[in-house]
């Protein structure tokens, strides 16, 4: 195989070194992987310190948590070389409610959206409608350049010759 794909996998696996000791048995020299992971430096953790967002953060299901530095460490010593970057899709706005209410959002399609943002919308609601959404991208941008966005990817290759 040429790629390895697993979104929101491997913080389930008990043996990660195994899992992908298997993956690169069965990945072809060079071959891609690619991951994606929760933060354990999510901002809302790491730097808001939100207590409810912790109880509602870390789950049973998981096994382990991961940060940049722990999944490029481990995939390294499983044989793979790559690099990492966090994303942020969650909105400001979605920050802000757990930061006022200290819980999530009614659904997590509200946690993505803008949703009062529409096409049938006065020229000044939207004029503010998309200085909201310049701000939020500001906001995701800003976070994920300091490696607080919500998911970590792992893009990278099996270095096996």
């Amino acid at each position: 195989k040429l790629l390895f794909v697993a979104f929101q996998v491997f913080e389930h696996i008990p043996n990660p070194l195994e899992f992908l000791s298997l993956c690169k048995k069965y990945l072809k020299p060079n071959g891609i992987i690619y991951m994606e992971v929760p933060n354990i430096n999510d901002v809302l953790l790491s730097t808001y310190m939100i207590r409810a967002f912790s109880e509602f953060y870390y789950r049973e299901p998981h096994v382990y948590y991961y940060s940049e530095k722990t999944l490029i460490r481990l995939l390294k010593k499983a044989g793979f070389a790559g690099k990492t970057r966090t994303i942020q899709e969650y909105t400001l706005f979605n920050h802000v409610n757990w930061l006022l209410s200290e819980k999530p959002q009614s659904s997590q399609a509200d946690g993505y959206n803008i949703k009062w943002a529409n096409s049938n919308m006065d020229r000044k609601n939207k004029v503010l409608a998309k200085w909201f959404y310049k701000i939020n991208v500001e906001y995701q941008n800003l976070l994920e350049s300091y490696g607080l966005g919500e998911h970590i990817c792992y893009f990278g290759r099996n270095t096996s010759k």
